[in-house]
C-alpha cells in the first residue's frame, strides 16, 4: 500500500525528502583534534531477554558536520562535545523477540494501531521492531529497567553520534561512503558498470552488516532510532558542551541513523530527523542505553 509519512522530518533537502520520504511498502572545526575514547572500556554485557549492549567510554568529539560534507543540512553545526560519563548501548536495534518479550505485541499489532492497510517490511524474530512511537520506545525502556533492576533509556543525541562515530570524523563509521554489503539503505541506482541495483525495501535481521570499530550494528541504515532529545538547534558557543541533553521542550523527537528507505547521504553520522512523539512508521525503531 502506497503511503506518505505526513509528520515525518528529515534535515536533508527537499528533492531528497521527495526522494525518500514515499514508501511503496516494502573537515573538522578548528582546534586542538578531540580525543575519542579516552576511557577504559569494559566488557559487553547480555541481559535476561538475550540484549547484548557495548559499553562506550567517556570522552570528546565533534559533533554535527564540517562545511563541505556531501549532504551537508544547515543544522548540523559542527561544535565540541564531551560525554563524562560513559553507558552501555544495545549492539543492535531492539529486535522484534526482544520486543515482544517485553511489551506483548507482534510487529502486525504495531502496524494495525498506525494503519491496518500499510505494509509490513519484515517480520522474523533477528529483524529489528518497527511501528513504534517515541512514547512506546520509553514505556520498553521503563518496563525491560523494572524487569533488570537497572536504568534502561534512549540514548541522547549527542551520545548516539559519539557511539555511531566511534572516534572517526568522516561521513560514516567506515569512512567517506558505503557500500550496500555494509549497510541496508535505499541502494536502487546504477553501480560503476551501468547495472541496476536495487534497494532491499525492508528490514533485514540485526546485525547482519560489519560492526563499527566498538561493536555496534546497524548504526547506518536499517530503521531510524529514537533518541531521547527533543529535535533543535545546537548550542552555538565556542565552548565544549557537556553531556548536552538538548532543547529544554519542542514538537519532535530526534530520530538517527536513517534506514532502509532512505539514500545513503541520509544516512550519514550526523544526519538528523525528528518525529512527534505519537509518531509510528515502517522505518522507525530504537535501541537502548543502559547507565554504567
Amino acid at each position: 500500500m502506497f503511503k506518505t509519512r505526513p509528520f515525518f522530518r528529515t534535515g536533508m533537502s527537499f528533492a531528497a525528502v521527495v526522494a525518500v520520504s514515499l514508501s511503496a511498502g516494502c573537515a573538522s572545526a578548528g582546534g586542538e583534534k578531540p580525543s575519542p575514547a579516552p576511557g577504559e572500556r569494559l566488557l559487553p554485557i547480555t541481559n535476561t531477554i538475550g540484549m547484548t549492549l557495548v559499553h562506550i567510554p567517556p570522552g570528546e568529539f565533534f559533533m554535527g558536520s564540517p562545511e563541505g560534507e556531501d549532504g551537508r543540512n544547515p543544522d548540523e553545526m559542527q561544535h565540541r562535545v564531551r560525554l563524562t560519563k560513559g553507558f552501555h548501548l544495545g549492539a543492535t536495534e531492539v529486535t522484534q523477540k526482544q520486543w515482544r518479550e517485553v511489551m506483548g505485541t507482534t510487529v502486525a499489532q504495531q502496524r494495525d494501531k498506525a494503519n491496518p492497510v500499510w505494509a509490513l517490511c519484515g517480520e522474523e524474530d533477528g529483524d529489528p521492531v518497527y511501528y513504534v512511537s517515541w512514547e512506546e520506545a520509553g514505556t520498553f525502556c521503563e518496563r525491560l529497567s523494572r524487569k533488570e533492576g537497572k536504568k534502561y533509556r534512549l540514548p541522547t543525541e549527542a551520545e548516539w553520534e559519539y557511539a555511531c562515530r566511534a572516534g572517526t570524523e568522516t561521513p560514516f563509521h567506515a569512512g567517506a561512503t558505503l557500500r550496500p554489503d555494509q549497510a541496508n539503505y535505499e541502494s536502487t541506482g546504477a553501480n560503476e558498470i551501468g547495472t541496476i541495483v536495487a534497494g532491499r525495501q525492508g528490514t533485514t535481521r540485526a546485525g547482519s552488516f560489519p560492526p563499527n570499530r566498538w561493536g555496534l550494528f546497524d548504526m547506518h541504515g536499517s530503521v531510524l532510532e529514537w533518541c531521547g532529545d527533543w529535535e533543535g538547534s545546537y548550542p552555538i558557543s565556542k565552548g565544549i558542551a557537556v553531556d548536552p541533553q538538548g532543547v529544554p521542550k519542542g514538537m519532535l523527537r530526534v530520530l538517527r541513523g536513517g534506514c532502509w528507505d532512505f539514500v545513503l547521504r541520509g544516512c550519514r553520522s550526523a544526519t538528523r530527523s525528528g518525529a512527534p512523539p505519537a509518531y509510528r512508521d515502517d522505518i522507525i525503531g530504537f535501541r537502548v542505553a543502559l547507565d554504567s
